[in-house]
């Protein structure tokens, strides 16, 4: 977005430029060919009143009287009634070379004075100006280009920003920072990003709590109803055909309580967030870099993969985790990280421990107090400190 924006700027910016700088040459030649005729005008009337007084005192004028009037590539013609034309021309003058040539004409009394002029002057004029305009277009252009990426670098920025946390959207994360933009359409797309993520964030409390209390609504009375056959069977008085029928009975509680704990388990395993699923193995590798950028430089980030490296797991909610104690490692924490990661069938498990907490740390822990109220959404458990004694992190593998 950021080159188009800048391809259409500085192609603007040249038409602009282009479109002026040709209307000036455009203007200038005209003023120089008026300046011009304007001279020549003043010339042939100044011509004319000589001619017209030496005339006047009988003296006899000859085309060399006429070639103190007349520059290179200039023809100026005399004309009286009843006599002659006399004509003097430059040494670089040529008839059959003019291209618009300039004719002036004035009379004084009887005499007539034509100036004819090639204008080479004029043309060196216009090629001097129009190759000053081509140095100017060339570096209003180069002005143009510059202030163009920066225009472009500073338009495109909010909507790479929104792209960045559409993204993380879909990775199923949910603390999703807008961009700061006085664009209304920028603001009302980031408006919309953090109403989803918000919707995200309810998704996975519902989907928690569900589970929860599906878990506890059908386990609690099955395994009250068992432990009522299991407490009949121990009775000394009941005949063969009543033990036999609770038997069939407890066998069937049993392939309940199997069943349900099977759908719960499978409903806790099953990904929130579709086709945006790594493994833990990828995970562990993606963790490394991003706290490689987040900590300081020069501090040591040891990962030990453990079991179930294979096993899919749900990446925007761990990352986010995952981002809330790097924050935190920053702030508190000092020397080497340690990082273990291992996931089973329905859960992954994180250990965290750090050299030692940074001496003179007086902030709040908002990263850590941040990460384990994700964790608490998301369904997991947070016990310890990362700059502590170790930190555990227990979350759905979903």
């Amino acid at each position: 977005m950021r080159r188009r924006l800048a391809a259409i700027l500085v192609g603007l910016s040249l038409l602009i430029v282009a479109t002026a700088l040709l209307v000036g040459r455009s203007m200038l030649a005209d003023a120089v060919r008026d300046g011009e005729r304007d001279h020549l005008t003043d010339l042939a009337r100044q011509a004319a009143t000589v001619v017209e007084e030496q005339h006047d005192r009988g003296l006899e004028v000859s085309e060399d009287d006429l070639a103190r009037w007349v520059s290179a590539d200039m023809r100026l013609t005399v004309s009286r009634d009843g006599e002659p034309d006399l004509t003097a021309d430059g040494a670089m003058f040529s008839a059959a070379d003019l291209d618009e040539p300039l004719v002036v004409e004035r009379s004084v009394g009887t005499t007539t004075v034509t100036l004819t002029s090639g204008a080479t002057h004029v043309g060196a004029m216009t090629a001097g100006v129009s190759r000053a305009l081509l140095v100017l277009m060339a570096a209003a252009a180069l002005v143009a280009g510059t202030l163009a990426l920066l225009v472009a670098r500073g338009f495109s920025r909010p909507f790479a920003e929104l792209a960045e946390s559409a993204e993380a959207l879909g990775r199923g994360r949910f603390d999703i920072e807008a961009p700061v933009s006085r664009v209304p359409e920028v603001a009302a797309v980031g408006a919309a990003l953090r109403s989803s993520a918000r919707n995200l964030e309810e998704q996975f409390r519902r989907i928690n709590d569900s589970v929860q209390q599906t878990s506890h609504s059908l386990r609690t009375p099955l395994t009250a109803l068992r432990l009522e056959l299991e407490e009949i069977l121990l009775r000394d008085d009941l005949d063969d055909d009543v033990r036999r029928t609770v038997v069939r009975c407890l066998a069937d509680v049993t392939r309940l309580q199997d069943t349900v704990s099977e759908l719960v388990d499978a409903e806790r395993s099953r990904g929130v967030v579709t086709g945006r699923t790594v493994t833990l193995r990828d995970l562990a590798a993606l963790t490394v870099d991003r706290w490689g950028r987040r900590l300081a430089p020069g501090r040591q980030v040891e990962v030990v993969l453990g079991d179930g490296g294979d096993l899919p797991v749900t990446h925007g909610p761990v990352e986010q985790v995952l981002d809330s104690v790097a924050a935190d490692l920053d702030s508190h924490g000092d020397g080497p990280v340690s990082l273990h990661l291992e996931a089973e069938q329905d859960h992954v498990r994180i250990r965290v421990g750090c050299g030692a907490a940074r001496a003179g740390a007086t902030e709040e822990r908002t990263a850590a107090r941040t990460g384990e109220a994700v964790t608490e959404v998301l369904g997991g458990r947070w016990q310890g400190d990362a700059v502590g004694a170790g930190l555990v992190i227990v979350l759905p593998r979903r």
